[in-house]
């Protein structure tokens, strides 16, 4: 409607109900009512015959939605749509202009004494540098609440856009051609809609590229809250260095100097203390050393447990390589999904039972490690991995059943002793109490044997454990446990955790004790 001279006025009384009309056909999502909203109050300002002002404006669809719904404001969409939007209108100018600072032309010299090649690539440098703005300002706003919400850090992304802007440009014109094609002319609709998809397919052959390309993101753990506010203070002063004076820019880049060297130094101060992390799922475990040294994988569970858990957390935990990967059991849902574990996740050192498991899960992940190059560590009784001791199974142990073939592992921490007994069966549980005299431990993790037998009154006297946690899953109703031996647990002194009820549960061990936490709002038992 611009294109054809329409005044503005005009523009908005027919956009406003074709915009809300199209938020209807798409069920009122909330990311189209954010749009529409914007929208509205874009052309009110037309129709009122006010000035554009996009901050204002901006402020004022906030304002808006925040009294229609205050939990908008925690949705990602929300914070992304109105972050990104305000760096753009911040950014792209003081951007764009440094960008094209070479090639601006003197305003004093005529457009005819200027060369012909200067004239001809004027208007491609400035659409050029205006793409690379775009780009740029959207991810520098961007850059926290994707670290904060996606643990991902993605300088691809800047060479992305600038191909995929456009792009995308050509398949919403497109797309437009065939809405109008549909009324003027329907038998071109079906190149429109061709045309639509075809940038839409460039566009994903674009994003696929560049995603592909080694060292273009990694994972990162979240940062803290004073980096948020170090960085968005530093882009507010870079923006207002012009407007204040050079003393008051010095004292605030000062304070941002000095505020950024106590968080880098209190992140890279070491922690002395031994982290494990039982997840959900009944099938991973994480420990991390002191000053994230040893850090290491059991298992991973299964194929659903992997893609929903596990590999979210290491990713969230800033993960970008597996260390250390170890497979405590053959049973599917200990080691049904660490084969896309470790395609997602290499590890640099892997290692199996010494004990003959026959399970199909099992021996899928043996060839594949086989064929990927990576010899795994036998682990057999006596051998050290990592800091930790095994004690179960010996080479010359046949047991019949997979279960009483579980790795048992044993650490000594700071005055600690650390018991992990997977999903031990009951014929090996009695074998190891029969060939470790002393197995006493502050700490015990354990799994939900086939048989159900999961810590018995006898292993957990000899044990002696204050802290006893039982990864427990809901698939298959065995991997909870039976309600009997959940009763009984529940009996015990340890008061043990189930993690199918109280989610992640996390040790930190230390010099100082034992510090335990939960992933629910229910606490630890005192």
């Amino acid at each position: 409607l611009r294109v054809a001279r329409v005044p503005r006025a005009g523009c908005g009384l027919v956009a406003l109900p074709l915009v809300w009309a199209f938020v209807a056909m798409t069920g009122w999502t909330p990311s189209a009512v954010r749009a529409a909203v914007m929208a509205s109050v874009v052309t009110g300002g037309w129709l009122l015959a006010r000035p554009p002002d996009l901050l204002n404006s901006l402020a004022l669809a906030a304002a808006l939605l925040l009294a229609w719904d205050p939990g908008q404001l925690f949705h990602i969409g929300f914070q992304f749509s109105f972050l990104v939007v305000t760096g753009l209108a911040l950014l792209i100018p003081p951007i764009q202009a440094g960008l094209l600072q070479g090639f601006r032309p003197d305003p004093l010299v005529p457009d005819e004494l200027r060369p012909r090649w200067h004239r001809w690539l004027a208007g491609p440098v400035r659409a050029l540098g205006a793409n690379v703005a775009t780009a740029v300002a959207a991810w520098v706003a961007a850059l926290p609440l994707a670290l904060h919400h996606f643990h991902l850090l993605n300088p691809v992304a800047l060479l992305a856009n600038v191909a995929v802007v456009p792009l995308a440009g050509l398949a919403l014109t497109a797309g437009v051609a065939a809405l109008a094609a549909g009324i003027l002319a329907p038998p071109l609709v079906p190149g429109c809609t061709a045309s639509a998809w075809f940038w839409v397919r460039c566009q994903l052959a674009v994003v696929e590229r560049l995603a592909a390309l080694p060292g273009g993101a990694w994972w990162v753990a979240a940062p803290d809250a004073g980096w948020w506010a170090v960085y968005y203070t530093a882009i507010g002063l870079a923006l207002a260095s012009r407007r204040i004076p050079r003393r008051w820019l010095l004292v605030g880049t000062a304070s941002l100097v000095l505020a950024a060297t106590g968080l880098t130094a209190r992140s890279l101060r070491p922690d002395p203390r031994l982290h494990l992390t039982v997840l959900p799922g009944g099938g991973a475990l994480v420990a991390t050393g002191p000053a994230g040294a040893d850090r290491l994988v059991l298992d991973g569970g299964s194929a659903g447990t992997v893609e929903f858990i596990t590999l979210p957390y290491l990713r969230g935990e800033g993960w970008n390589r597996i260390p250390a990967h170890a497979v405590t059991h053959g049973e599917q849902r200990f080691v049904g999904g660490v084969g896309e574990l470790l395609r997602a996740l290499p590890a640099d050192r892997t290692a199996v039972p010494d004990a003959r498991l026959r399970g199909p899960a099992f021996r899928r992940h043996l060839a594949g490690l086989t064929t990927n190059g990576h010899p795994p560590t036998a682990l057999a009784r006596g051998t050290e991995w990592c800091g930790w001791t095994v004690l179960h199974p010996d080479p010359s142990d046949r047991f019949t059943r997979s279960d009483d073939n579980a790795v048992v592992l044993r650490r000594e921490f700071a005055g600690h002793r650390i018991l992990l007994l997977s999903a031990l069966g009951r014929g090996g549980q009695k074998r190891l109490m029969e060939r470790e005299p002393d197995l006493r431990a502050d700490v015990v993790v354990a799994a939900v044997p086939s048989d159900g037998q999961v810590l018995p009154d006898d292993l957990l006297d000899r044990i002696g454990a204050r802290r006893v946690v039982v990864a427990t899953g809901d698939y298959p109703a065995s991997a909870r446990g039976s309600r009997d031996q959940r009763q009984r647990l529940a009996r015990r002194p340890e008061k043990p955790l189930f993690t199918d009820l109280c989610g992640a549960v996390s040790l930190a061990i230390g010099p100082d004790g034992i510090t335990l936490s939960t992933g629910t709002r229910r606490p630890p038992p005192p």
